[in-house]
């Protein structure tokens, strides 16, 4: 199980280094991002998507800088990169578990304001 978790981790991560990545390079005066990895589980009972906040951050471009990245691994790029960062791990393996949005008002907002249907039938 912990080689799961370390590996969803890498996962979850990665596409979250690659995203802020991609968006340095398109937009070269952009000083800073935040981000947010959501993923929608399956369907409830009433067949309603309910998404979760995995993770979220911020980054400055000049963060990226000096970065082995043939070297690191993205967990270790994201937790020495990233600031603000939010992320909830438990049990033995760290497992990545859903951030209650409880205390988290701005993430809270914009899991309101996606439109899961209109991912999920496209």
């Amino acid at each position: 199980m912990t080689e799961t978790a370390d590996f969803y981790k890498l996962l979850v991560t990665g596409h979250i280094l690659v995203t802020l990545r991609e968006a340095f390079a398109v937009v070269p005066r952009l000083t800073a991002a935040r981000i947010v990895a959501i993923r929608a589980p399956e369907r409830d009972a009433y067949g309603v998507l309910k998404p979760e906040v995995l993770m979220a951050g911020q980054c400055r471009r000049e963060a990226f800088e000096g970065i082995r990245w043939r070297d690191a691994d993205s967990t270790r790029i994201f937790n020495d990169a990233l600031t603000e960062k939010v992320a909830v791990q438990k049990g033995a393996t760290g497992a990545l578990q859903p951030i209650k949005l409880d205390g988290e008002p701005e993430l809270r907002a914009l899991i309101e304001a996606i439109d899961l249907e209109d991912l999920a039938d496209g």
